[in-house]
């Protein structure tokens, strides 16, 4: 029997199997799930990291990990992290990202089968996963070209946010997804980030002031203000590399970074902080008609941002603080996925921030078509951002991508006597507008026949004659007058020696 499959069939002698998944706790109250398959688990080289959030443990992702192995089950391997179960989640959020970094490098080297590594956490799970693969993150070698080096504060990336060096890892694998369910990545001191506060002024400093008696030093991270021997909060040092963690550049890796916020009713983690956005910039949803997806309300995909490029806080946005304003474009400058989320009309629209998650399947049963999306997307949408096909070459440096699946791809067409240089002009117009908006299109430059100048020129030549003719009318009541018309001729000029041809009035030069 080979390697692979005699360690699956030990692993499966140890782990309990129902509706062909397979799974089993470690000493520590980890959970491994994997398809009962043999065949399946031996060429699964994926591993989904599953954070659960404060005071939780690895059953909060049960359902979520089934569902997974269910409709990957020869793709992914799930780990359920327990290392920060209950009220170790109370430690901190560095101490607990020390604990997942170590928890993930001790399985991939009991899996050394594995490639591939993506991460989903549930509220501070989000922020745990975010500190551990800033330790876990390894540079790819250096290039041998000798390109300049980039700002820091630029996306070092092509327009989806990836990293051009894709040979960077994760505790040696490839990095894919990031994803987030109601994180809350701006911290939960701001106006209305904690909503069971009603958004009173009063009530939310009191919070800020006594947050550590009850969560200790992770209520100091989440209410930003904890002050280790003097360094900024942690959230604002986590949209930098510092500390020999190379926080922003493991999350730059990813072929994709999600987040899955809750639009109301959620009591625990508000809606701009999850969604990392400002007042002004929260989307007016409506109800959906997706019978697939009947709680997703609105999707949208967030191109990266400069500094410079970011908007100024509008006076709609005046409950965001100063520190809040710096985590919101510190993340800005990666793009994200952004997926909104309402129960409103669900019966247990008042646990949405568990009901998303799926915590309990028995009570929180409404959240899957939520796990549903996240896994629909979740190989397709990653390997289209690695594997973007050219369906053009280049024009002048304007690149063009089509990105196969679920992409509405937009054809700008030349008429017949424009110029080669205006269509480049015109197709950077439209890359750099889509670009802007954070859209998946594709812009493809199909110029017309003209532009070669071979054949099929003849519409060419028609109008040619009448600019011919009327240069020579003009011409004529000049004395010694002198028409110059000039004619499309790139290469082979078959343009101006048909339409010389057809006049007898004029030389070609």
């Amino acid at each position: 029997m080979p390697v692979a499959e005699r360690r699956s069939a030990a692993a499966m002698e140890n782990g309990v199997v129902e509706n062909g998944v397979c799974s089993s706790e470690s000493a520590t109250g980890s959970r491994y799930v994997w398809s009962s398959k043999e065949s399946e688990y031996s060429s699964a080289d994926h591993l989904v990291v599953m954070v659960h959030g404060i005071m939780g443990t690895a059953a909060d992702w049960k359902f979520g990990a089934e569902q997974f192995v269910k409709t990957l089950p020869d793709k992914v391997i799930v780990h359920c992290s327990e290392r920060n179960g209950s009220r170790l989640t109370l430690d901190g959020v560095d101490v607990m990202g020390e604990r997942l970094a170590e928890e993930v490098i001790e399985l991939t080297r009991k899996k050394p089968n594995l490639r591939k590594i993506s991460f989903i956490g549930h509220s501070v799970g989000g922020l745990v996963a975010r500190y551990a693969i800033g330790r876990l993150y390894r540079p790819g070698p250096p290039k041998s070209d000798n390109t300049e080096p980039k700002s820091e504060n630029t996306e070092h990336s092509s327009p989806d946010g990836c990293e051009e060096d894709a040979r960077s890892t994760l505790a040696g694998l490839e990095p894919l997804n990031f994803i987030t369910v109601a994180t809350p990545h701006l911290g939960s001191r701001g106006n209305k980030q904690v909503p069971f506060l009603f958004g009173v002024t009063a009530f939310e400093r009191l919070a800020s002031a006594v947050i550590h008696l009850i969560f200790r030093r992770t209520g100091r991270h989440l209410f930003l203000n904890d002050d280790d021997d003097g360094k900024p909060p942690l959230l604002k040092r986590m949209i930098e590399d510092c500390d020999g963690c190379y926080f922003m550049s493991a999350l730059r890796s990813f072929k994709r970074r999600v987040v899955y916020s809750n639009v109301g009713y959620d009591h625990i983690v508000g809606w701009k902080t999850s969604c990392i956005r400002r007042n002004s910039e929260l989307p007016k949803w409506e109800n959906t008609v997706d019978e697939k997806y009947p709680h997703i309300v609105y999707e949208e995909h967030c191109k990266a941002y400069d500094a410079e490029q970011c908007e100024p806080a509008s006076a709609e946005d005046g409950g965001s603080g100063e520190l809040e304003e710096e985590l919101l474009k510190g993340l800005s400058r990666l793009s994200w996925e952004k997926v909104d989320v309402s129960f409103h009309s669900s019966r247990r629209r008042f646990s949405a921030h568990s009901v998303i998650q799926v915590k309990d399947q028995s009570v929180h049963i409404e959240g899957e078509d939520v796990i549903r999306h996240i896994m629909d997307h979740f190989l397709n949408n990653a390997t289209l951002s690695a594997e973007k096909s050219v369906i053009s070459a280049p024009l002048n440096g304007v690149s063009i991508t089509d990105r196969k699946k679920n992409v509405s791809v937009f054809y700008w067409c030349i008429a017949a006597c424009s110029r080669r240089h205006s269509h480049v002009l015109t197709l950077a117009c439209f890359v750099k507008e889509v670009e802007k908006r954070g859209l998946q299109i594709a812009v493809a430059g199909i110029p017309k026949t003209i532009d070669n100048d071979i054949a099929q020129h003849i519409t060419g030549v028609e109008e040619a004659q009448r600019a011919i003719n009327a240069a020579h009318v003009e011409v004529e009541g000049v004395e010694n007058g002198v028409g110059i018309v000039k004619l499309m001729g790139r290469h082979s000029g078959l343009i101006s020696l048909y339409a010389t041809l057809a006049s007898r009035d004029v030389v070609i030069q």
